[in-house]
């Protein structure tokens, strides 16, 4: 009588009564579990937004996995608590790149739900977020 159903901006949410005329859904992927209030506090929850595809145990209908633009959560308690298992996984779509033309070792990226981020040399393999949301394109100012 379970069931779940993935989303955008909200992440997943959760119904144990979906053989109801009218099943009530908890949202189990946000902080608080709270949608509309801080939505733009969206990456402080438990599951990253825009999940793609959900899993459950067999024999285990607590036990959850959930595929998303931010990499994979598992949750063993039906959504009460998450653990993220991107750890050694890189977990970023580049919607762009660009160079700066001044030292062409610094790369910026426009990312998908990911923000934006940088690196900054050539010896550095690093990369650190200057904007959160979604990125997109980006250009350098030569004079800046």
């Amino acid at each position: 009588n379970t069931l779940w159903l993935g989303g955008s901006l909200c992440g997943l949410w959760k119904t144990s009564d979906a053989l109801s005329a009218t099943p009530t859904w908890v949202n189990v992927s946000a902080q608080n579990h709270d949608c509309g209030q801080n939505s733009e506090n969206w990456y402080l929850g438990f599951v990253h937004p825009d999940v793609h595809a959900v899993a459950t145990a067999p024999g285990a209908p607590t036990h959850l996995l959930a595929a998303t633009d931010g990499g994979l959560a598992r949750t063993v308690d039906g959504g009460v608590t998450w653990e993220r298992l991107n750890e050694g996984v890189s977990t970023i779509q580049f919607y762009s790149i660009c160079l700066d033309p001044a030292d062409p070792d610094i790369v910026y990226g426009g990312a998908q739900d990911n923000g934006s981020s940088a690196r900054t040399s050539a010896t550095d393999q690093a990369w650190r977020g200057i904007a959160s949301g979604d990125g997109g394109f980006c250009a350098v100012n030569p004079g800046d």
